[in-house]
């Protein structure tokens, strides 16, 4: 697994882990668009079910104290994919961030 540096979801809410736990339920139950992989290690991610992008880019969440903060990867044995890809791919999770957690955040910031 390759975690990028680059661009980074950080959504401010009062209980990140509370919205993390929220969204990969919500992944399992409803939102039809977004799929739960599991790492050998153990680890969780989030792939568009879309073809075009499912198993390409892969999204990592990470709770801290003040933020949840959402990284691009993918397994190490598919082609790195291109910024344009994984801008694509952080939009589309950001459109269902404010869809469907609207009100579980007080901010939202992306970063490149």
């Amino acid at each position: 697994m390759k975690k990028s540096k680059e661009m980074r979801i950080y959504i401010h809410t009062l209980d990140p882990k509370q919205l993390e736990v929220l969204i990969f339920k919500s992944v399992e139950k409803t939102l039809e668009t977004w799929e739960i992989k599991k790492s050998k290690k153990g680890d969780f991610y989030l792939t568009p079910i879309s073809s075009q992008y499912n198993n390409i880019v892969l999204l990592q969440l990470y709770a801290s104290k003040e933020k949840l903060t959402v990284y691009h990867t993918y397994w190490t044995n598919v082609k790195k994919p291109t910024d344009a890809v994984n801008a694509i791919v952080l939009g589309m999770f950001t459109a269902t961030l404010l869809t469907h957690f609207g009100n579980d955040f007080t901010k939202l910031e992306l970063t490149k």
